[in-house]
């Protein structure tokens, strides 16, 4: 899942994220903090739909530059993260052991990224845009 990460940077373009488990900061504890730090420095935005019992995180994450979070209803919850980025696309499957899986491949970028944009709709009522400007954000923390 790091090297995975790694590739999403390299990608150098906005992050979708959808079935995002609420312990993500746990299983991914040791290279998270860097992770964001290295997105935010390179001005990529990261959109993340969680699970609704990540209502914490999302609200930690909303106060990240480059970031918007929100979570959807229980009847959506997933057990498997997708994420979209550039060319890539990812699958973190987050049982034990934790595997991630990457595919490089235009078409199906293309459709997951149709995917997040409904599920954002049914989750904030909006069209997914990125926004004009980050929002203002703290320093980085270790949540």
């Amino acid at each position: 899942i790091k090297m995975i990460c790694d590739q999403l940077i390299a990608q150098k373009d906005t992050i979708l994220a959808f079935g995002m488990i609420k312990n993500v900061p746990e299983k991914m504890k040791s290279f998270l903090p860097l992770f964001h730090e290295r997105r935010i420095n390179q001005k990529s935005w990261m959109f993340h739909i969680y699970n609704k019992d990540g209502s914490e995180r999302v609200k930690f994450l909303n106060t990240m530059p480059y970031s918007q979070a929100t979570t959807l209803p229980f009847e959506y919850e997933a057990i498997t993260t997708t994420v979209v980025c550039g060319k890539i696309v990812a699958f973190y499957i987050w049982s034990e052991p934790e595997k991630g899986i990457m595919i490089e491949d235009e078409q199906m970028v293309q459709t997951y990224k149709n995917y997040f944009k409904i599920l954002w709709r049914t989750a904030t009522g909006s069209e997914w845009k990125i926004p004009d400007k980050p929002l203002p954000g703290p320093p980085l923390s270790k949540k």
